[in-house]
Formats: C-alpha cells, structure tokens, sequence
C-alpha cells in the first residue's frame, strides 16, 4: 500500500521553482515558452496579455550597455519577428472569437430584423434571449 508523505507535498512547489530556474540559466527561452505548459495552458498565457515582446525592454534596460552593435541588431531582427508572429496570432484569436459570438448574434438578428420604432417588447425579448445563451 503507498503511504502518502504531506512533507513532500509541501517540498514540491520549491522544488519546481528551483528546477525551472535552473532550467532558465541555461536556456532563458524556457520560460518565455515553457514546454511543460499544454497548448492550452499557453493560450491562457496570451489572453491574459503575456506577449513575448514584454521581455526586450527588460533586455534593453538590463544588457543594452553590454551587447555589441551585432548583437544589439539581431535582437531588433528577433523583435521585428516576435512582433509579426504576435500580430498574426492576434488576428487569428480575433477572427476565433468574431465566429463563435457571430452565430448567436445573427441569429438574433434575422429574427428580429423587422422591428420598428414603438416595438420594445421584441427587442427587449431579444436581449433577454441573447442573455441566457451566454
């Protein structure tokens, strides 16, 4: 029978912290893009506004001095790109969320397409339907 040990429980959390650390000192892009994050969970990181481009005026203001100008100018190549590929995957999560809220919405709309002034109560019955699909 496996007997549970709460003690390694509450280890786990430094452990991993001290692991990804590690991990970061030798190649720093693991935390930009973590590998054990699921395609989900990396999905959730871009909503919430994570970009990769956050980390170059860290770089900048933390190496800028130290970089020579080769090095200083494949970062700005590597910073065009990272802004390119953000752009484009913007425009793909927009284009996502314009098609699951278009459906309901113009459902709506095509039912109630023929209101005129003085018929709330049809309006008013479409935001309320609109409501509860939420």
């Amino acid at each position: 029978m496996y007997r549970f040990n709460f003690k390694s429980v509450r280890t786990l959390p430094g452990i991993l912290q001290r692991e990804r650390a590690r991990a970061a000192d030798q190649d720093v892009f693991l935390l930009i893009s973590p590998p054990w994050l699921s395609s989900f969970e990396r999905s959730l990181l871009w909503i919430s506004g994570f970009r990769p481009s956050m980390f170059f005026p860290i770089i900048n203001s933390a190496v800028a001095e130290e970089l020579s100008s080769d090095q200083r100018r494949r970062i700005e190549e590597v910073k065009a790109e990272s802004r390119r590929q953000e752009r484009e995957i913007t425009q793909a999560m927009a284009r996502i969320q314009e098609m699951v809220a278009e459906q309901p919405v113009y459902s709506l709309m095509r039912r109630f397409e023929g209101l005129v002034d003085g018929e709330w109560p049809e309006l008013e019955e479409a935001m309320d339907e609109l409501k509860r699909r939420r």
